[in-house]
Formats: structure tokens, C-alpha cells, sequence
């Protein structure tokens, strides 16, 4: 039931989960294609401002007076041209009318009042020096961000807007601000002679773009908005009705307004101004400093996703409820079939475990091994019939009984503290060791492994030790027999070379002797040490084929010479092949006359491909023979066959190895009699 339930709010959350996307993604797309609609309607907009006063800013008349304003130096022109001036103040009161940068029903009253005013939007010409030329009515001299604006404008040449800003009557305005260029041919071309400033009352004409119109929505809102500095400045007036121009701080956590900047084009789910979850999602502006926010709340967007979820759960619920009632009446009915199977199955197991049982004792009283586990007191718990007869107890007996008690101080100490160690560290212990029970002495393998033990129903804080002991004391006999008749083997081997080259006698133990100081230099294991004497001393076996004129031949040697003495280690593990050795020794006798460079044989290896026993070998074969006379030489300085094994480390020998032999070397004086003893 609780896998039914548990699958089926899963499944009910996954298709939530992915209605509630479908319906986000839905509304990514809505809000988008609404941002995108604004941002061009702002856009358009913006365009046609621009477009009325750069229109107006390329007028030939206008350019003309402007040059002449600016060759003299003067403000106005009104003494010297008034005609002109009345021209150049009728054609920007004509644009002023044609593109809206007028106040027509503040002009009209106030030109019926007769009195001055300060009008919402117009446009004002002024010259290089920031002084004004023309302006229509209400219209005197710009604000300072305004002029700001222009100077920055007569700079660069470049036109711009001034940022929406409340006026001196509380009025959102916002200023397109357009350069005048000289004419050409008057002045130097591209010289700015003034500009034209163009002041619209965005209440009227922007906001209205922005607003939405024909929706069946009641929460959406579209925002321009803006950073400034460690602010987010709201630029349109908002549902809410904030004050204009309201702001909050950019690093309010989770703001819509915040995510609108940093992320334009994206779409998530934030706080609004007003603190409501809200899906959001945002548009830069081209070319002006402004983002379009458009927002929708969450709870309308998701409306029908929550009302469908709502639905889901309660249908869910009502079916879990049927089914649950459904399964009662199955498993009371069931009960007394289930009691009876179950009642069934406890007879069948209960034969089963002691039929285990007695298969169980049959093997521990059977067994040759020792049995038995010990509680962390180290007492018996158990031990098999074997280990009780030893001592002529019954098992039973045993229970309760110490170590020392049983086998005696000795073999108690020793099985103590390997016990002691297994409780300690909760690993296993292996080992061979040798015991003294019943005043014979053998060699048992011994086995310790930690197990848990509960001494009673409320105790689980004991372990036990279960240890068994093999005899191997036969094994082992017969291992030292096996490892004294490897070693007659090989002295037997020796003998054989030495016959054959009685001028090499010695030359099998001494390799072998140099081999071994160079693997204790270089801190060898058990393992490799003896696999080393062994390859050591019968690595020349392969000579017995080889002539013993050309041994001890001392001209140069012929290619087939050298063929044929190629063939020492082949003919070595011809005769070697049939014998087990515990170690790689027929490959390290195979590979004692590679070299690092890859130019030994019979392979070709190199470098680490070459077994390091058989890298030794090499060197220590190299250095004996260099160093002991024959009857036809006496042996090469000591030093001397240092420093060329020492040279020849750079292509054939290990320099590892090399340089362990001159650290050993030091200390082996009796070495250097090699050069006169054959």
C-alpha cells in the first residue's frame, strides 16, 4: 500500500511537474512576444523623435543662419537678421506642431490668460555657446541636466536623450537632443555650430505605449526601467501607484526589476515592487539605457495548473481510500489462509535447521582440524569433538573453560594475543605458528576471524573469535626437503659449468654473490632474493653447449662466434624447462642479456619491459667478468669496471642498478683479489 500511494504521488507530482513547466514555458512565450511588441512600439517611437529633429537639424535655411551665428560670435542675430530669425522661428514652431513637441492645449490657454508659463514639451534651438536662438513658447532656458546634455553633445557630435526626469511642474519629460553641423564649404566640415534640444512630456505619448490594451489578463504590467548607480529606477508609472520615478535598492533579494537588468531575455519566477511572486521576463532597448519589464503574477499565470493539480490530488485521495478499502476486505479474508501457510512454513524450516544442524556436528566432529570460539575474555564458547577428545573432554565441557586452563600458559599466550590483535582491528588473521600441546611441538596454519556474539537476548555489545588450526607439520617437511633438493640441484648445475670451463670455476658464485649485494643495496624482498640466487647460479648453464675452445678463444670472434654464443641462454632454458621453480627464473636467465637501448637479444626488450632480477643479473654478470683474470688475461681494476659499467648506463645497463654496484662496492675490498685468482 505504501509502494501504491508512494508511486502514485510520484506520478501525480511528475505530471504536475510537468503541466505547471508546460504552462511556464506557455507564459515565456506570452510575455515574450508582449515585451518584444513594446520594445518596438518604445522604439519606434524613439526613432520618429529622432527622426523629426534630425530632419530639422539637415534644414538648409536653419544650417545656414547657424553658420552665420557662428562665424560672428553672436547670441542671437536678432538686430542684424530679424527676418531670417522670424524664418528660423516659424519653421521650428512648424516641427514643434508636426511632431508633437508642443503643449497645444496649455499654449492655447495660457496665450487666452496672457500670462507666462512653463510648457510640458517644445523644442528650443540653441547656438555653440549654449545660448538659445529659437524656442517655442514656454520654453526658456533648459534645465541643467538638459544643458549638461547639450554641451556633452556639442563635444562629440554624437545625438543622445536626456533621461526621463520630473520637470519643474512635477511633469515626466524626457529630452532628444540632436547636433547642428556647419554647411559645408562655410566652416570646417562636421563642425558642430549648435544643437537642437527636443522636450516631450512622456505621460502622454510613452507611457501609453507600454500599457496593456484588449488583454484578458488583470495582473500583467509592462515597466521601463533603469539602474542607476546601486538603484533600480522605475521610469513608468506602475499598477500599484507608486509615486514616478519610484526606486528601490538593486541588491533587494529575489526583485523581478533586479533580474530584468542582469539577465534581459530571460524568464523567471521573482517579487515584484509590491512583494508578489510574479513570472518575469525582460528586453534591453537598442540604443537607450532603458529595459522593458514585463510581469505577469503567479498566481494568475498558474491559476489552472493549481486548480488541475487540486483536482488530481483530491481524485487521488478518493481512489486510495476505495482501494484501501478494497484491500481490508481481501486481507481478512486472507488471514487465516496466511496463518496457516506461515504456521506451515515454520514446521518445514524448523526441520530444515536441524537436519543443518546435525549435517553441521557431523562435519566439526569429523574434521582433523582444530575448532573453537573464544568470547573477548578469551573463554570457550564452542569447540568441536576433535579438539575436546585431545584433552579427553566432552564439547560440553569445554564451554566456559580459558584458554590457559586447556592448552597451558604457552600456546595460551600465543593464541591470546593473536586474538587480542583480531578483536582490536576487526580484520582476520592468517599465519603459521608452532604450538606445544600435549608435550609434542608442530606446525599448525592458523585462521582468526572476528565475528559478533551476544552473549544474551539484551547483549550486542560483545564480539567472539573463531579461530581453526590445520596441522601443516608434514607440509612443512616436506617444503624443506623440496628447497634442500633445489639446492643440490643447483650446486650439482654449478659443478657441470665448472667441468666444462674450469677457467669460469668461480665465476657462477661470484655473479651470484655480486647479484645479491646489489639486491640488498637496493632492499629486495624474501621472495626476489632467493628467486635471484637461483637464477644467479645457473644463469651460465646454457655455456655446456658451447665449445670450450671458443670460450677461451682470444682473437677477434666471427659472426658465426657470435652466433653461436647467442645461443647460451636458449640452450639454458632447454635444460631448465621441465623444472618448477617458485619464481620468474627462466625469465630473468632469458633476459640477462637484454639491454636498456632495446640492442641485446634474443628479444629486443628495453627499458622497463626487461624484468629488474634480470636487469641485476646483467650487471653483476658484466662486472665479474670484467674484473676476474683468466688463464689467458688477468682481471680489469676495479674502478676501472666501474666507471665503464657507469659509461655504458646510458644505453645498456639500468643506472639504477649501476649505481647500487658502486655503492656496495665500496665495501668489498676482497673483490679486487679477483683480478689475479682464476
Amino acid at each position: 500500500m505504501l509502494i501504491l500511494v508512494g508511486s502514485g504521488v510520484w506520478f501525480l507530482s511528475s505530471l504536475v511537474e510537468i503541466e505547471r513547466e508546460r504552462n511556464l514555458h506557455d507564459w515565456q512565450l506570452k510575455l515574450g512576444l508582449m515585451a518584444d511588441a513594446r520594445v518596438d512600439a518604445v522604439g519606434g517611437w524613439t526613432k520618429r523623435q529622432f527622426g523629426a529633429l534630425q530632419e530639422l537639424s539637415e534644414n538648409g535655411s536653419l544650417q545656414l543662419y547657424m553658420t552665420q551665428v557662428a562665424k560672428r560670435g553672436s547670441g542671437n542675430g536678432r538686430k542684424s537678421e530679424p527676418a531670417q530669425l522670424a524664418y528660423l522661428r516659424n519653421l521650428v514652431r512648424d516641427t514643434a506642431m508636426r511632431a508633437g513637441f508642443q503643449d497645444k492645449d496649455r499654449i492655447q490657454s495660457n496665450i487666452k490668460a496672457n500670462v507666462a508659463f512653463r510648457a510640458d514639451a517644445g523644442l528650443v534651438l540653441l547656438d555653440q555657446t549654449g545660448k538659445i536662438v529659437v524656442s517655442t513658447p514656454g520654453m526658456s532656458m533648459p534645465e541643467k541636466n538638459i544643458l549638461q546634455v547639450a554641451a556633452s553633445v556639442l563635444s562629440t557630435g554624437k545625438r543622445t536623450i536626456q533621461d526621463i526626469y520630473l520637470n519643474e511642474t512635477g511633469k515626466p519629460v524626457m529630452g532628444f537632443v540632436v547636433p547642428v553641423f556647419a554647411l559645408q564649404g562655410l566652416m570646417e566640415e562636421g563642425k558642430v555650430i549648435g544643437v537642437l534640444v527636443g522636450i516631450k512630456n512622456v505621460e502622454r505619448e510613452l507611457y501609453p505605449l507600454v500599457q496593456s490594451r484588449g488583454l484578458a489578463t488583470h495582473t500583467d504590467e509592462t515597466i521601463i526601467i533603469r539602474k542607476d548607480k546601486d538603484r533600480v529606477v522605475y521610469l513608468s508609472s506602475l499598477k500599484s501607484g507608486e509615486s514616478l520615478l519610484s526606486s528601490m535598492a538593486f541588491d533587494t533579494p529575489d526583485l523581478a526589476s533586479t533580474y530584468a537588468i542582469d539577465h534581459p531575455g530571460g524568464f523567471k519566477e521573482k517579487r515584484d515592487y509590491s512583494g508578489r511572486a510574479v513570472l518575469v521576463t525582460s528586453r534591453e532597448l537598442p540604443g537607450l539605457p532603458w529595459v522593458i519589464l514585463q510581469k505577469i503574477d503567479v498566481d494568475e499565470a498558474l491559476k489552472e495548473s493549481d486548480s488541475h493539480q487540486q483536482f488530481l490530488f483530491t481524485s487521488f485521495v478518493m481512489a486510495m481510500l476505495v482501494i484501501l478499502a478494497v484491500l481490508v476486505a481481501v486481507w481478512r479474508h486472507g488471514s487465516s489462509l496466511r496463518e496457516r501457510k506461515i504456521s506451515q512454513d515454520l514446521l518445514e524450516k524448523s526441520r530444515e535447521l536441524e537436519s543443518q544442524t546435525r549435517l553441521l556436528n557431523a562435519i566439526n566432529d569429523n574434521i582433523s582440524d582444530y575448532i573453537f570460539l573464544l568470547d573477548n575474555e578469551g573463554r570457550f564458547i564452542f569447540s568441536n569433538k576433535v579438539l575436546a577428545e585431545q584433552f579427553k573432554l566432552q564439547d560440553m565441557d569445554m564451554r566456559g573453560k580459558t584458554l590457559s586452563s586447556v592448552f597451558g600458559p604457552s600456546v595460551s599466550d600465543s593464541l591470546d594475543a593473536i586474538g587480542r590483535q583480531v578483536l582490536e582491528t576487526g580484520g582476520a588473521v592468517t599465519r603459521a605458528i608452532d604450538l606445544e600441546i600435549n608435550n609434542a611441538t608442530r606446525t599448525y596454519h592458523s585462521v582468526f576471524i572476528p565475528i559478533p556474539y551476544n552473549s544474551s537476548v539484551n547483549d550486542t555489545s560483545n564480539n567472539a573469535v573463531l579461530i581453526a588450526l590445520h596441522d601443516i607439520t608434514l607440509l612443512q617437511e616436506a617444503q624443506r626437503k623440496y628447497g634442500g633438493l633445489m639446492q643440490q640441484l643447483v650446486r650439482a648445475l654449478m659443478s657441470a659449468i665448472d667441468l666444462h670451463a674450469p677457467f669460469m670455476a668461480n665465476h657462477s658464485a661470484r655473479t651470484t654473490e655480486v647479484a645479491l649485494a646489489i639486491g640488498k643495496g637496493m632492499q629486495l624482498q624474501d621472495a626476489e632474493f632467493e628467486t635471484l640466487e637461483i637464477a644467479a647460479n645457473i644463469s651460465n648453464l646454457g655455456k655446456l653447449f658451447i665449445p670450450g675452445e671458443l670460450l677461451t678463444k682470444t682473437e677477434e670472434l666471427s659472426a658465426e662466434d657470435h652466433k653461436v654464443l647467442r645461443q647460451e641462454a636458449g640452450n639454458a632454458i632447454k635444460i631448465l624447462s621441465g623444472i618448477k621453480f617458485d619464481g620468474p627464473v627462466l625469465e630473468i636467465i632469458t633476459q640477462k642479456n637484454e639491454y636498456m637501448d632495446g640492442s641485446g637479444y634474443p628479444e629486443g626488450r628495453s627499458g622497463d619491459t626487461i624484468n629488474q632480477l634480470a636487469r641485476i643479473l646483467s650487471v653483476a654478470n658484466a662486472f665479474v667478468a670484467m674484473i676476474s683474470a683468466r688463464a689467458y688475461r688477468k682481471g680489469m681494476p676495479m674502478e676501472m669496471a666501474l666507471d665503464q659499467l657507469l659509461e655504458l648506463s646510458k644505453t645498456k645497463y639500468d643506472r639504477h642498478v649501476v649505481a647500487a654496484l658502486f655503492h656496495v662496492a665500496e665495501n668489498r675490498a676482497d673483490w679486487s683479489a679477483w683480478q689475479t685468482e682464476a
